[in-house]
């Protein structure tokens, strides 16, 4: 989830998650959560899945960008949590790049 964002986009982000090298078999998966900064998104729910492509789709907005720090990084992370009690997380460190906005309005 390596990726770049400038304060005030507003778009999906892409993820592909792989287990052992392979896409992650979401028969076996209850929940995924994916946190961008102090953003927090859900699967199922706020989050879709692209079930041919294996692709999750991370809305983020407008507000959410604009209150990322400018010209630095946030932390990412993923965390599954498969039918059952167990709950694996992101075992390498993920970070997003933050630009800086001249405009902070949100259109």
């Amino acid at each position: 989830m390596n990726s770049r964002i400038k304060q005030g986009d507003s778009y999906s982000i892409m993820c592909e998650i792989k287990l052992n090298g392979a896409a992650l078999d979401m028969y076996w998966v209850e929940k995924v959560e994916f946190m961008i900064g102090d953003v927090r998104k859900l699967w199922p729910g706020e989050v879709e899945y692209d079930t041919v492509n294996r692709l999750f789709y991370i809305p983020i907005t407008q507000e959410e960008t604009l209150a990322f720090p400018s010209d630095g990084f946030v932390e990412a992370d993923v965390r599954i949590k498969f039918n059952g009690d167990s709950v694996m997380g992101a075992k390498k460190k993920l970070y997003v790049s933050v630009t800086d906005a001249i405009s902070e309005e949100v259109l």
